[in-house]
């Protein structure tokens, strides 16, 4: 992710500990960012939670443009839909 040219994607699959008996909700969050370099104006990243079932789920990290990522760190956590 830090070529600094173009849009650049990583996905990790996350299997939950114990399976859901229905889809949960799921939040994720960057807990930790290192980027950015002399050319980069702007540090560019989104973190979201993809493919979500009742076993587990996508973390996918996005740049794009000229930003450059050298680490993204992301948390997470689930929960039931019903609390």
């Amino acid at each position: 992710m830090n070529n600094a040219t173009g849009n650049r994607i990583v996905k990790q699959h996350i299997t939950f500990e114990k399976k859901y008996e229905t889809k949960p909700n799921v939040m994720v969050a960057i807990s930790s960012l290192d980027g950015g370099c002399a050319k980069a104006v702007t540090t560019r990243v989104r973190v979201s939670a993809k493919n979500i079932d009742t076993s587990g789920f996508d973390i996918e990290i996005n740049t794009w443009n000229t930003s450059v990522l050298f680490e993204v760190k992301v948390s997470w956590i689930s929960f039931a839909k019903n609390l």
